[in-house]
C-alpha cells in the first residue's frame, strides 16, 4: 500500500509542477513544498528528518556563496553539511520508516546522494542557492533523472524559457505523453515477467538462458527509460517548454548507459575525471550495469547498491595518478580483475546463500554487530562523498595537499572493501 502511494505521489509531483508553470515566482516552492507533503503522507518521521537535510543544504549554501574567497572557510562549511547528512541518514535509518519501501535503505541511500549532490554543486561553483531550489525538491522525491529527463539538468543542459503555449504544441505534448505511458507500461509488464521467472527457477537456469533472457531485460529497461523520456517530453511541451536536442551514445552500449544514467544520477554526475575520449567512464558504467543485472537476478533489492559500489571502487581506481598514467589497456586489466572477483563471488556455486548471509543476521566476529551489508553501505556512503569533494579543475588540483589527502583515502577505502570482500568470501567457503 505504502509503494503505491509512493508511486502515485512520484506521478502526481510532476503534473502540479508542470501546471505550476504558469505561476512565475511560485512555481520553485510549489515542487518543494509537494515534495515534503509526499513524504509527509507516507511517514511524518522521514517528512521531519528532509526538512532537516532542507535546512542543512540549503543554510550551508548560503553560507558557501557568500563566502567566495576564503577556501579554508568552504571547505570546513561544506565537510559541516556531510557530517550533518550523515548523522541525518542514521536516524532516518535507525528509526525503520524505510523498511516498507520497495528498494528499504538502498532507496534511503539514493535520496541522500541526491540532497548531497546539491551541496556539492554550490560547493563546486557549478549552480547558485535559492534559484535551484526546485531541482532540490526533485532530489526530494527521490528519483530526479526519470522526471527531469534532459532538459532540467544544469550540468549539461541549459534552463528552458517560458513561452505561450500553442494548440499544436499541446496536442504533440499530449501525443508523446500518450505514448511514453503506453511504452512504460508495457515494457515495464515485460521486464517484471523476466525478472520474476529469472527468480522463480533461480536454481535452474542455465548459461543459455540467463544469455538469452538478460539482453531482454536490458531492452526492456532501455525502453522503459525511453518510455518515461517521453512521457517527461509531453509534460515539458504541454507546459509550453522548448524542447533542445540532444546527442545520444551510437552503439551496442547506448541501453546499458540510458539503463544505469537512469539509477545512478548522483555517482554518474560527479564523476571528476576528465577520461580521454570518455572511453574509461563508458567502459566502467558498462560494467557496473552488467553486475548490477546480475546482481539483480539473485537478489534484486541488493542490486543497486552493488552495482554503485562496483561504480565507485572502478572511478576511484581511476582517479589515483599512478592508474591514470598507466597504457589503457593496464587500467582495464585493472578493472576486469576487480569486477571477476565481485561478480565470481556473486555467482558461486551457492550466490543465494552468501547474499543472505550478508544482508541476514549473520556477523563477521571481528567487526562486531555490523553485518558486510551495513559495511558496504558506510564505505559507498563515504567513497561518493570523498570522490566529489576532490576539487578538480582542468585535471589540474587547486588543494594539491587536500586531494592527495582524499586520494589515500580513497585508496585505503577501496583496499578494506576488497579486503572484506574476500575474508567473507573465504569464510563461508571454509
Amino acid at each position: 500500500m505504502i509503494e503505491m502511494m509512493y508511486l502515485l505521489c512520484l506521478g502526481i509531483l510532476p503534473l502540479i509542477y508542470m501546471l505550476s508553470c504558469w505561476i512565475p515566482k511560485g512555481k520553485n516552492w510549489i515542487l518543494f513544498l509537494g515534495s515534503i507533503l509526499c513524504w509527509f503522507i507516507l511517514s511524518p518521521v522521514v517528512s521531519l528528518v528532509m526538512i532537516g537535510m532542507f535546512l542543512t543544504s540549503w543554510g550551508g549554501s548560503r553560507w558557501l556563496y557568500q563566502i567566495r574567497v576564503d577556501r579554508r572557510k568552504k571547505e570546513l562549511i561544506f565537510l559541516s553539511e556531510m557530517l550533518l547528512y550523515f548523522v541525518l541518514w542514521n536516524i532516518l535509518w535507525g528509526s525503520g520508516a524505510f523498511q516498507e519501501f520497495f528498494l528499504g535503505s538502498i532507496s534511503l541511500l539514493l535520496v541522500f546522494l541526491h540532497a548531497m549532490k546539491y551541496s556539492i554543486d554550490v560547493f563546486q561553483g557549478r549552480i547558485t542557492p535559492v534559484k535551484e531550489i526546485d531541482l532540490y525538491g526533485f532530489y526530494l522525491i527521490g528519483f530526479p533523472r526519470i522526471w527531469i529527463s534532459r532538459y532540467m539538468e544544469y550540468s549539461k543542459f541549459k534552463r528552458l524559457y517560458h513561452k505561450d503555449v500553442t494548440w499544436e504544441q499541446f496536442k504533440n505534448g499530449g501525443k508523446r505523453f500518450f505514448f511514453g505511458i503506453c511504452r512504460a507500461i508495457l515494457l515495464g509488464m515485460v521486464g517484471i515477467k523476466i525478472v520474476r521467472y529469472l527468480i522463480s527457477h533461480m536454481m535452474e537456469q542455465s548459461v543459455f538462458t540467463l544469455w538469452v533472457f538478460l539482453p531482454l531485460l536490458v531492452l526492456s529497461c532501455y525502453h522503459i527509460w525511453i518510455g518515461l523520456r517521453q512521457l517527461s517530453d509531453g509534460l515539458w511541451m504541454m507546459a509550453g517548454l522548448e524542447l533542445k536536442k540532444e546527442k545520444s551514445p551510437v552503439g551496442f552500449l547506448q541501453p546499458l548507459h540510458k539503463f544505469v544514467i537512469a539509477f545512478y544520477p548522483s555517482l554518474l554526475s560527479h564523476i571528476p575525471i576528465q577520461y580521454e575520449n570518455g572511453w574509461s567512464r563508458k567502459y566502467a558504467l558498462s560494467i557496473a550495469c552488467l553486475t548490477a543485472l546480475f546482481a539483480f537476478c539473485l537478489y534484486p533489492s541488493f542490486a543497486f547498491l552493488w552495482g554503485g559500489m562496483i561504480l565507485g571502487i572502478l572511478v576511484s581506481c581511476d582517479a589515483i595518478p599512478w592508474v591514470q598514467k598507466r597504457p589503457g589497456w593496464v587500467r582495464y586489466t585493472i578493472y576486469f580483475i576487480i569486477v571477476s572477483i565481485v561478480t565470481l563471488f556473486l555467482l558461486g556455486a551457492d550466490g543465494m546463500t552468501y547474499l543472505k548471509a550478508m544482508i541476514g543476521l549473520e556477523h563477521l566476529p571481528f567487526i562486531g554487530n555490523m553485518t558486510l551489508y551495513q559495511i558496504l553501505q558506510y564505505g559507498l556512503f563515504y567513497l561518493v562523498t570523498i570522490l566529489c569533494a576532490i576539487p578538480w579543475k582542468k585535471k589540474k588540483i587547486e588543494n594539491k595537499w587536500v586531494a592527495r589527502l582524499m586520494t589515500i583515502l580513497m585508496i585505503l577505502i577501496s583496499i578494506l572493501l576488497f579486503a572484506l570482500l574476500c575474508v567473507y568470501f573465504w569464510q563461508v567457503s571454509v
